[in-house]
Formats: structure tokens, sequence, C-alpha cells
């Protein structure tokens, strides 16, 4: 694994290959998309009903809109970095199913998940 790949996971929590979050969000029974960009970077265009809380609100916001810790949470941001940060507040929230998604530079990424305004 090349040094970039290992600092981006270190930081940003273990991946799932992006081709894979479409099958994995089907399976789910009420699986929330959580977009932590910034409010000038929502309104550019995000995932369909994605949930927006920008990752410095985290802590403050998340429990009042996704209560139960059980319900798995995919998170995403531009690059993966911030989406990161988000997952690993939430793990220690005692969020149990919280997944990095990446970010939406990544190649697939608005294939598998056009965004909207």
């Amino acid at each position: 694994m090349c040094f970039l790949r290992r600092t981006v996971s270190f930081f940003c929590g273990k991946r799932i290959p992006g081709g894979d979050y479409p099958e994995m969000i089907r399976r789910q029974s009420r699986p929330v998309i959580l977009d932590v960009r910034s409010t000038d970077e929502f309104n550019e265009g995000h995932v369909r009903g994605a949930l927006h809380i920008p990752d410095y609100k985290i802590a403050e916001e998340i429990e009042s809109k996704v209560p139960d810790k059980k319900t798995p949470v995919y998170i995403y941001c531009y690059s993966g970095a911030r989406a990161g940060s988000a997952a690993r507040q939430m793990r220690h929230l005692g969020y149990e199913e919280v997944h990095n998604m990446g970010g939406i530079m990544y190649a697939g990424f608005t294939e598998a998940f056009p965004l909207e305004k």
C-alpha cells in the first residue's frame, strides 16, 4: 500500500470501495447519507436525500438529527478527510455503524451517487 493511501486510511478511517456503497445502502432499511461539507459546498450539489451537517457541527447536532445510534450512517465530503473526522466523532459518541464513503472528488463517486442542487 502506498504511503498516501496509508496516511489517508490512518486519518480518515478505512473506506469501502466506492462502487460497493450503492448496494450496501440499498440493503439497509433506513440508512442515512450524511454530507459534512460546508453549506456553500452542499448548495452547489449534494447526494439526493443527504442530511447536511457541516463537520464542525457534528458533535452538537448529530444526536438530534440521528437519535438511533444503531442507524447505518454513510458519510462523505469533498476528499474524505472531513468525513473521516466526522466518523471518528460519531464513533466516540457511540454510533455503531458509521462508514466513510470518501469524497465526491474521486472517480466514480458521482456516477454512483449523482449530485443534485
